[in-house]
């Protein structure tokens, strides 16, 4: 229940944002065919973990048109339980998927975005008394993200996301694993190719 309202929550600010900034009198430039990156560091929120985590993002977009765009993302955590505790040690992820922005030829650019992807993850637990880290274990992961980007030139731009994460990994010898997390991320990114709407 509580990550469908993430969900709903996330879809709706993307909506809001689309409304609010959707605004007459801006420049207008043409979207289709820009690529899109940045790189930064950014957090998450493990559910189940309760516990925050670090990680170092990358995001590489590309518009195939003035709505659509497809997006890979790749995010690799720093250490996220110490040696002394039970839980996820290491996460790195990637995912693949495509983002729907609703504002057409405006500085302003609101998305929702849909991808999969695939964990790999290390987790610490008890053998022997002691607290091991498993061996690198594979997850599917699914995500929704919602985000807005402002154009402030033909080079580079703002911009702020949030990314719901939902997987897990089930190991009889390690035990389960719970990958729910809010992943956000902000900053100063990369444009290419944008041109003025003529």
């Amino acid at each position: 229940m509580e990550a469908k309202k993430i969900i709903l929550a996330i879809v709706a600010t993307a909506c809001i944002g689309s409304g609010v900034y959707a605004q007459k009198g801006l420049d207008s430039i043409i979207k289709k065919g820009v690529v899109r990156a940045h790189g930064n560091l950014s957090g998450g929120y493990l559910f189940y973990q309760k516990k925050y985590a670090s990680y170092i993002s990358g995001n590489l977009e590309y518009y195939i048109n003035e709505n659509f765009s497809l997006v890979g993302e790749a995010w690799c955590s720093f250490n996220i339980a110490g040696d002394d505790e039970i839980g996820l040690r290491k996460n790195f992820s990637g995912f693949a998927g495509l983002n729907y922005h609703p504002v057409k030829y405006s500085r302003w650019d609101p998305y929702i975005g849909f991808s999969a992807g695939a964990g790999i993850i290390t987790s610490n637990y008890f053998q022997d008394t002691l607290i091991r880290e498993s061996p690198v274990q594979f997850s599917p992961l699914v995500g929704v993200s919602a985000g807005l980007n402002y154009y402030i030139g033909s080079i580079f731009h703002f911009f702020v996301q949030c990314k719901f994460v939902a997987g897990g990994n089930n190991s009889y010898q390690y035990g389960r694993t719970y990958l729910e997390e809010l992943k956000f991320s902000g900053g100063l990114g990369w444009n290419f190719s944008r041109k003025k709407k003529k």
